[in-house]
C-alpha cells in the first residue's frame, strides 16, 4: 500500500441544526459531527487545500477532488458526488485555501443502534473537472465515515458531534526510470533518463517534477545534470557502470529495484551480433559463437512497413540485452529514412530522414553509434537509441550505396558509386576525411578487413581489388589484382587464413592470398553474380564451404542456384536445386550461415529459403514481394530481410 500523506489534505463534515446556519469543521486535520433537532439533518463538507508548495506533490498536482456521500444502502445522497474545485492559493499569507460543499436532508439514527451509517470518499484529478474526463487519472484516494444518532433519554449524550478524520494515500504504486539499460555510452556523450509514475492499473500518475529525486551508485562513471525532475540527463565521465535509480518523496516509492543501468565504453568497435553488412568485418555472412544453435522454424514472428522498397540495404542488429531481453534492428528504405525498430515487437522506435534513398547497409558500434550512407552523398552518424543525429559527413562526390565497415580504432571506410570514385577513411566522431584514395571507377560493395585488422580490402567497377594499409591509406603490395570483368555488388570476403575471395558480375568466382596470388583457376558460372558470397568455417576458424548465389535474369528461364564450394580447390560441393531440376528465380540477395550451418537467402520472387549445409530445402518463406536484400541473423537464429514492398521482416 502506499504509505499515507497525512499532510496531503483534510476533509471536515458536519451536520448542523436543521435550518441554522452550518459551522466549519477544523479546517486542517478535519472532522465529521451532527447537531440534529430532528430526524433531518445536513453535512457541509470541507476540504482544506494547502497552498501549493515544493513541499506538496500531490496538491501541486491535483485541481479538484470529486467527494462522493453514500448512506447504508450504498446509494449517493441528494446531490452527490460533486466536484470541489482548487480555490486560488493564497500566496504568502501562509492560510490555507478552503472549499465547501453540503448534503441536504441526511436521515439522522434515532437511536445508537439505529445510527444512520454514512461514507465519504474524495479522489483527487489533476483537471478541475473532477472524473468527467475517463482518461485522467485519480493523483489520491481516501474514506472516511460518519454515523448520526440521537439519544431519546438524554439528549446531551446524542452522537451529534463526532471526528472522522482520514488521509488521502497516494496512488502511485510503482516508479519505473526509462530506458532501463541502454546501449554503453561513450565518453562524453550524454542520455535522458526519464521517471513516470504508475498507479495500480498501470496507468500514469502525474506527479510534480520537483518531487522525483535521483541517485546514482558511481557519480565518477556518469554525472548527473539534476537530483530532481521528471528527466534528467546524464553524461558519460569514465569507463565504468553505474545504477541510477529515482524515489518519488512524497509516496516514497522508488525505482531502486529496476533502476537505469548505464554502462560507459571505451570500444567504438562493431557491436557484437549482426552490426553490419554480413555480419563481421571478414565479411563472411556467419553468425559467430554469440548465437544460439537453435534452428529457424521458417515463421513470421513480425512484418514492420517502411514507406517504400528495400532494395540493396540489409539490416543491422543491436546486443541482446541480457537482463531484459531488448534489442533494435535498423534497416533503410527508398524512402530516403533509416529506421530503428523494437526486435521484440516490430514497432518503429524512430526514424530519421535523409535526403535521398538508402541503399547502404547501416553499420553499428559497441557504444551505440549507427553509421548509415545515403545517396544524398552523405554518410550519417546516429544515436542508435533515439535516431539523433550525432554528425554528417560532407557531400561527397557520389551517392554512398556502399555500405560503412567500422575499423579497429573506430574509423568509417567507405566508398561512393558513379559519379563518385573514392574511396573513404572517416573519423568516428566528426565525420571528416581522414585519408581517400581515388579508384578509376565507382565503389559500390562493402569493404573487409585482414584477420589482423592491418589492411582494408575493397572491390571497383573497373574489376580490380584493392587493398590499403587501414591506417595510412597507402597501398599493399601485390595489390590491386584484376578480375577481368567489373565488381558491383560482390564484396570481398576474407577467412581466418588471410585469403580473400570475390565473385564478379561475369559470373566467376576467384580466391587470392593475402599476398595477391590466385589461389585456384576462378569458377565460371556462366551467369550474373550480384551477391556477395558467404564463408562457413569450422570451430577451430578453418574455412569449410564457400556458398554462392547467381542472378540468371536475362536467359528467359529460372536457373539460378545456389552453390556450395571448397574454398581450398573451388570445386563445387553441391548445387540447390540439383543438376537437372529446374533452376530458382535470380538471386541478388547474398547468401548468411546461422549457427546450425542453415544457410538463408533471398529471391526475386519474393522467397526466403532456408538450405541445410549439405544442399537439402528445410523451409522457404513467401514475403509476396521481390527481395534484393541480404538476410541478417539475431541471437535466437531469427532471420530479418526487406523486400521491394518496403517491409522488414522477422523470421524464425
Amino acid at each position: 500500500m502506499p504509505g499515507a500523506l497525512a499532510t496531503l489534505l483534510a476533509l471536515g463534515v458536519v451536520a448542523p441544526l436543521t435550518g441554522c446556519g452550518g459551522g466549519l469543521g477544523r479546517p486542517f486535520g478535519g472532522g465529521v459531527s451532527a447537531l440534529p433537532v430532528s430526524n433531518v439533518g445536513r453535512l457541509q463538507i470541507t476540504v482544506a487545500w494547502p497552498a501549493r508548495k515544493p513541499t506538496r506533490l500531490i496538491p501541486d498536482a491535483s485541481n479538484s477532488i470529486v467527494v462522493d456521500i453514500k448512506n447504508a444502502a450504498g446509494v449517493s445522497v441528494a446531490g452527490f458526488p460533486k466536484v470541489l474545485v482548487r480555490p486560488a492559493d493564497i500566496s504568502g499569507s501562509g492560510t490555507t485555501a478552503v472549499a465547501t460543499v453540503t448534503a441536504g436532508d441526511l436521515e439522522v439514527g434515532r437511536s445508537a443502534a439505529a445510527a444512520e451509517q454514512y461514507t465519504i470518499t474524495a479522489v483527487a484529478y489533476p483537471n478541475t473537472t473532477g472524473d468527467a474526463n475517463p482518461a485522467d487519472v485519480p493523483q489520491a484516494r481516501g474514506t472516511g465515515f460518519a454515523s448520526l444518532w440521537l439519544n431519546p433519554t438524554n439528549p446531551a449524550q446524542d452522537h451529534t458531534s463526532q471526528s472522522v478524520g482520514f488521509t488521502m494515500d497516494s496512488t502511485i504504486v510503482r516508479l519505473e526510470t526509462t530506458p532501463e539499460i541502454g546501449f554503453p555510452l561513450r565518453i562524453g556523450r550524454t542520455r535522458t533518463l526519464t521517471a513516470t509514475a504508475y498507479d495500480a492499473n498501470d496507468l500514469v500518475v502525474l506527479t510534480t517534477p520537483g518531487k522525483i529525486q535521483w541517485v546514482t551508485t558511481d557519480s565518477s562513471v556518469a554525472t548527473l545534470s539534476s537530483t530532481t525532475g521528471q528527466s534528467i540527463v546524464v553524461t558519460a565521465a569514465a569507463f565504468g557502470t553505474t545504477r541510477i535509480s529515482a524515489t518519488e518523496t512524497e509516496s516514497g516509492i522508488t525505482s531502486v529495484g529496476r533502476p537505469s543501468i548505464v554502462r560507459v565504453s571505451d570500444s567504438t568497435l562493431l557491436a557484437a551480433g549482426w552490426g553490419k553488412f554480413h555480419g563481421d568485418l571478414q565479411n563472411t555472412g556467419q553468425v559467430g559463437t554469440w548465437a544460439t544453435g537453435v534452428a529457424n522454424q521458417g515463421q513470421v514472428k513480425w512484418g514492420f512497413l517502411t514507406g517504400n522498397k528495400i532494395l540493396l540495404t540489409s539490416p543491422a542488429i543491436s546486443e541482446v540485452d541480457a537482463t531484459t531481453g531488448d534489442f533494435m534492428v535498423f534497416a533503410g528504405s527508398q524512402d530516403s529514412t533509416v529506421y530503428g525498430i523494437d526486435g521484440k515487437t516490430g514497432n518503429e522506435v524512430w526514424r530519421y530522414e535523409t535526403n535521398g534513398p538508402v541503399d547502404s547497409s547501416p553499420a553499428l558500434t559497441n557504444d551505440g553509434v549507427l553509421y548509415v550512407g545515403s545517396d544524398d552523398r552523405k554518410v550519417y552518424a546516429l544515436d542508435a537509441e533515439t535516431g539523433t543525429l550525432l554528425a554528417s559527413s560532407a557531400a561527397f562526390g557520389g551517392p554512398i550505396s556502399s555500405s560503412p565497415t567500422i575499423g579497429p580504432d573506430g574509423s568509417i571506410y567507405v566508398g561512393e558509386s558513379l559519379p563518385g570514385k573514392t574511396f573513404y577513411c572517416l573519423d568516428s566522431r566528426t565525420l571528416a576525411v581522414k585519408w581517400s584514395f581515388v579508384a578509376p571507377d565507382g565503389i559500390v560493395n562493402c569493404a573487409a578487413f585482414s584477420p589482423d585488422n592491418s589492411r582494408v580490402y575493397f572491390g571497383c567497377q573497373d574489376g580490380r581489388i584493392y587493398a590499403r594499409n587501414a591506417t595510412t591509406g597507402t597501398a599493399i603490395p601485390g595489390w590491386p589484382v584484376t578480375l577481368g570483368s567489373d565488381i558491383f555488388a560482390s564484396s570481398p570476403v576474407v577467412d581466418t587464413a588471410g585469403n580473400v575471395y570475390i565473385a564478379s558480375t561475369a559470373g566467376r568466382v576467384f580466391a587470392f592470398t593475402s599476398a595477391g596470388v590466385q589461389r585456384w583457376a576462378p569458377r565460371d558460372f556462366a551467369v550474373p553474380i550480384f551477391s556477395t558470397l558467404a564463408l562457413a568455417s569450422d570451430a577451430g576458424g578453418a574455412a569449410t564451404q564457400l556458398y554462392v548465389s547467381t542472378c540468371d535474369f536475362s536467359s528467359g528461364a529460372d536457373n539460378s542456384r545456389v552453390y556450395a564450394l571448397n574454398p581450398a580447390t573451388g570445386a563445387i560441393n553441391w548445387q540447390y536445386p540439383a543438376v537437372g531440376d529446374p533452376g530458382l528465380e535470380p538471386m541478388s540477395s547474398s547468401p548468411s550461415i546461422g549457427r546450425d550451418g542453415t544457410v538463408f537467402v533471398g529471391t526475386w520472387g519474393g522467397d526466403v529459403l532456408a538450405l541445410t549445409s549439405t544442399g537439402s530445402l528445410r523451409w522457404s518463406f513467401d514475403t509476396t514481394g521481390m527481395i534484393e536484400s541480404s538476410p541478417a541473423i539475431g541471437k535466437d537464429g531469427t532471420v530479418y530481410i526487406g523486400n521491394h514492398n518496403g517491409l522488414v521482416f522477422a523470421i524464425r
